[in-house]
């Protein structure tokens, strides 16, 4: 229940698959979901953000985008945000990264700004840049 109501991703998933299992078919549902191509420890801070809302989960000990004390990055959370439709969580992400944004990591943002559809992101990015 908890997943629907903070994930359209998981809202559509367990009505199509409620929708699809009350039909009379002979197979059982699975009790499991498999999320590919993604680390576990990223879905697992994924959940722990869903669950419980604190956003301490994007933020890093030092100011290195890709450094983290629990081993997710800021944009592994990022892609995973975009991926399962956590806006706010998507937000938090794109703040953390501007927070953190410098010439030697602009080009490294802006990239997954496009790859994330993070529009506050890539402007933050343009506007260091120019």
């Amino acid at each position: 229940v908890i997943l629907s109501a903070r994930s359209d991703y998981f809202k559509s998933f367990f009505l199509g698959f409620n929708s699809s299992s009350s039909s009379s078919s002979s197979s059982s549902p699975s009790s499991s979901i498999h999320i590919q191509n993604m680390r576990k420890e990223v879905f697992l801070k994924m959940l722990y953000y869903i669950y419980t809302g604190s956003p301490d989960i994007i933020k890093s000990g030092d100011d290195d985008l890709d450094l983290n004390p629990n081993g997710v990055t800021i944009t592994e959370l990022l892609s995973c945000s975009d991926r399962f439709l956590l806006d706010d969580l998507k937000q938090l992400c794109e703040l953390e990264i501007e927070n953190q944004l410098e010439g030697s990591t602009v080009l490294y943002a802006l990239e997954h700004s496009d790859r994330c559809n993070a529009p506050r992101l890539k402007f933050a990015c343009l506007d260091l840049v120019k």
